[in-house]
């Protein structure tokens, strides 16, 4: 799939935010909140179930109306809170899937639905 898109992963920047930097805290908070505002599409890996940062993330998506396209495993499914279920456009399990590159691929197709 080749797609005109340009991608921004928090994690290349930045870790996770739980630094004791507030400076470094706080510039992650502002690049992640900016770029949840200008996308066109948010995609959510949920293999950390619990992470604020990304229900924040999703509740801001959501209320900007932006599709939001979740990866999960079957297996942490129901570690997930049901409100962040409910935020999810399209959900795509990893189990689904032989190769992660297919995964991928089906995902990149349905956002580019949006572009």
């Amino acid at each position: 799939s080749y797609y005109d898109m340009y991608v921004i992963s928090p994690t290349d920047y930045f870790m996770n935010g739980d630094t004791k930097d507030e400076d470094e805290d706080s510039a992650a908070f502002l690049y992640d909140t900016y770029w949840v505002k200008k996308c066109d599409v948010v995609i959510v890996n949920m293999n950390n179930p619990n992470s604020i940062g990304t229900a924040q993330e999703m509740m801001l998506a959501h209320e900007y109306h932006k599709p939001i396209i979740m990866t999960a495993s079957r297996e942490k499914w129901d570690d997930i809170h049901s409100w962040l279920k409910q935020e999810a456009n399209r959900v795509y399990y990893y189990e689904d899937y032989e190769k992660e590159d297919w995964l991928y691929e089906d995902v990149v197709d349905y956002a580019a639905i949006y572009e």
